[in-house]
């Protein structure tokens, strides 16, 4: 990374890290049983402790930081896919640590063999101090782009977390606070699925086929929502209501369920399918099961969903394959159709309009037309004559 970044390595004692890690986490259990024990003894009596005490720069390691961070985002509620983001964070920010804390090779190898290669377990032991090292935040996107060689929208996605995680130290007081910069990058126009491919995609299969026909009744009401396959998967029996024509959507990534229409063609389809494989033996809907489930009753994973609704594609000739895009798909054709972008804002649980603002503005016109009759390509003619240049092979 270069010696202007800053040399924290000669302060760390590499031989005493596993021993340090040991320490902090049997402290941190003994406060947690304490703080059990105290629970029981006294259940209207809260023990706190403040934080400034628990965390110094100079000494605190970051997987205690880690710790701290988790439990607020489980705190706040929110769901699988943010913690899971929030970990890989932390698991690229230690990567990166590992080798930004290592000013030269040596160190570097040094650490790989003290800890058997396990760079992560020798980062999470450095400190906070290491957040405040000189020009990280430059050294962190170089890193990204650099080493990792990742996209820019990967690297956007990455840094937001960085910057979550600093500012999160930085307001509970525990490294100095600075302006974290994320330029915004504009995501990459994707191919939608062509009206030919839809075609292909919607005809019906065998009722008796699960897997089939289940994708089929999924791949459906994406195209008739624009719905997330986080908020698909997460459906109940109970949040279609077929008579009024509306899908209670609770799991949305804004966190502000929603109420979306439902239009006449998805009905139909939704109550065949709650009638043949989501009722019991006397017909009842299993309104506490969730709505779409694998084989076995239980509820898709998004891995499993992205896996089932790519083979079900690849099944139909289509080569595209991901869910998401049905959501573009939706939007492109709301917006070719004249539809209204803030309707559009509701139908796709979006908070703020800049999503759908995008969408307007890729898809507000089609100027194939436009372009044929202003092309200079198709207005200049070529001039008569020969070339003196030969194709080769020609004599």
């Amino acid at each position: 990374m270069g010696k202007e970044q800053g040399n924290f390595f000669a302060n760390i004692d590499i031989e005493v890290a596993p021993q340090e890690i040991e320490k902090e986490q049997a402290e941190e259990k003994a406060w947690q049983e304490a703080l059990e024990r105290a629970s029981i003894a006294a259940p209207n009596v809260k023990l706190k402790r403040t934080k400034k005490l628990m965390v110094d720069k100079m000494t605190t390691p970051l997987w205690k930081l880690e710790s701290l961070f988790m439990s607020e985002q489980e705190a706040k509620n929110n769901t699988d896919e943010t913690l899971k983001y929030y970990r890989s964070c932390f698991k690229t920010l230690y990567e990166f640590l590992a080798i930004h804390a290592t000013e030269e090779e040596e160190d570097f190898q040094k650490v790989l063999e003290q800890y058997n290669g396990d760079v992560i377990r020798f980062a999470k032991n450095l400190t906070l101090l290491f957040l405040e090292s000189d020009e990280i935040d430059y050294w962190y996107r170089n890193y990204l782009k650099d080493v990792r060689k990742l996209s820019e929208q990967t690297i956007l996605k990455e840094f937001r977390g960085f910057r979550a995680i600093n500012y999160f130290a930085m307001e509970n007081g525990w490294i100095e606070r600075r302006k974290i910069n994320i330029k915004d990058v504009e995501p990459p126009i994707k191919n939608t699925y062509t009206q030919d491919e839809i075609a292909r995609l919607i005809v019906k299969p065998d009722i008796d086929d699960f897997s089939k026909y289940r994708s089929w009744v999924m791949v459906c009401l994406f195209l008739a929502t624009g719905m997330r396959v986080t908020s698909a998967i997460s459906l109940k029996v109970s949040d279609i209501d077929l008579e009024e024509g509306y899908a209670n959507v609770n799991v949305v990534k804004n966190r502000s369920p929603i109420r979306i229409s439902l239009v006449k063609s998805i009905i139909p389809k939704l109550e065949e399918y709650i009638r043949e494989w989501r009722s019991d033996d006397r017909g009842v809907p299993l309104y506490d099961e969730y709505l779409f489930c694998n084989p076995y009753g239980q509820k898709l994973t998004r891995d499993a969903a992205s896996k089932v609704i790519a083979s079900y594609n690849r099944s139909r000739g289509v080569g595209k394959t991901s869910i998401h895009l049905f959501r573009h798909t939706f939007a492109k054709n709301w917006i070719l159709d004249g539809g209204d972008i803030a309707t559009l804002q509701k139908m796709l649980g979006q908070k703020s309009l800049k999503m759908v603002t995008r969408y307007a503005n890729l898809y507000a016109t089609d100027i194939k037309p436009k372009a044929e009759d202003h092309a200079l390509l198709n207005k200049v003619q070529p001039r008569s004559g020969r070339t003196k240049l030969k194709r080769r092979g020609t004599r």
